[in-house]
């Protein structure tokens, strides 16, 4: 197994324990790799609007104290931890904070823990800005076809049109002939 990363990493953080606190760029450990994860240093994180939402507590906050902020977005493997192939290292990823684990650190810093399970490797044709939004829009507009073809519907009314997924929707209906009438 390769030798653990030392030293410190910049991070954007939110304090949810501190009422009033802003973000705020610290220097952090980086994080000690465990089993099941990956260490990654990070290229690009997109701004995704969940983000935007975390920050304002609008949505139900799963830790208490410092969060280190980015649901997604792409790096290289540096090290990885037991149950991780070593052949990852040094493999180009992108992956998805949201949903990973506990541990995980968020994708606005220099470095970021992630389970396997979160990540896949990219191909060398797809660039790290191309694929760092790549998890939660894509995954939640598809969740939506999938649950029109589950009720075999003719036509879909679809009220976030101007929205990132809501432009992915339309694309995606209209490459596969699902008929909808979008409202922005």
């Amino acid at each position: 197994m390769k030798k653990a990363m030392e030293g410190s990493m910049k991070a954007l953080v939110k304090f949810h324990d501190k009422p009033g606190t802003e973000s705020t760029m610290i220097q952090l450990p980086i994080p000690a790799v465990i089993k099941d994860h990956l260490l990654v240093k990070v290229k690009c994180s997109a701004i995704n609007p969940s983000d935007n939402y975390s920050f304002r507590k609008k949505y139900p906050q799963p830790f208490e104290g410092i969060k280190i902020v980015g649901l997604e977005g792409t790096g290289d493997v540096v090290e990885v931890g037991e149950g991780v192939e070593e052949a990852m290292i040094g493999k180009r990823v992108a992956v998805n904070v949201w949903q990973s684990s506990k541990e995980c650190a968020g994708m606005w810093s220099q470095y970021a823990l992630i389970h396997k399970d979160y990540c896949f490797e990219l191909p060398q044709e797809v660039g790290y800005e191309e694929a760092a939004g790549l998890f939660i829009n894509p995954y939640t507009m598809l969740g939506l076809v999938e649950k029109i073809r589950e009720k075999k519907a003719e036509a879909v009314i679809h009220t976030a049109s101007a929205s990132s997924i809501g432009k992915m929707f339309a694309k995606y209906c209209l490459k596969n002939d699902i008929s909808v009438i979008h409202v922005a």
